[in-house]
């Protein structure tokens, strides 16, 4: 595991922009956390790119657990593997709904507009 650090200035961030996704699109990435600094006409996000350096990017292993890796379409029947896609995508989504939750202030009447409905005393299974 290693560490990356990227500086993309708020005014003109092309550059620096496409050295990001240069260097993304490149290496297994972890995690991304970013920062934004306000610092006048120099303020910009602050960004860390955790990842699997190029020795380790080709191992079986999982990344963070050591495990080796379990292809679930070849372990599963094509019906359990359906719903094993279907509930990952749902899972995918409510996460995504979770980040913007945390990163963008709303008010109470709002959140419950974009809240999932499994979330308000429903199963899962009832929501989708």
């Amino acid at each position: 595991m290693s560490l990356q650090f990227f500086w993309i200035p708020a005014m003109h961030p092309e550059q620096a922009q496409a050295e990001l996704n240069r260097f993304l699109t490149g290496h297994r990435v972890l995690t991304v956390e970013r920062q934004f600094v306000q610092q006048g006409s120099s303020s910009g996000w602050a960004i860390v790119v955790d990842y699997v350096d190029g020795s380790q990017a080709g191992s079986s292993m999982g990344a963070v657990t050591g495990r080796p890796k379990v292809d679930y379409q070849a372990v599963l029947e094509p019906q359990a593997f359906a719903v094993f896609t279907a509930l990952r995508n749902k899972r995918k989504v409510l996460a995504e709904r979770a980040r913007c939750l945390a990163a963008c202030p709303l008010g109470a009447s709002s959140v419950k507009d974009v809240t999932p409905k499994a979330s308000r005393g429903q199963s899962f299974a009832e929501a989708a």
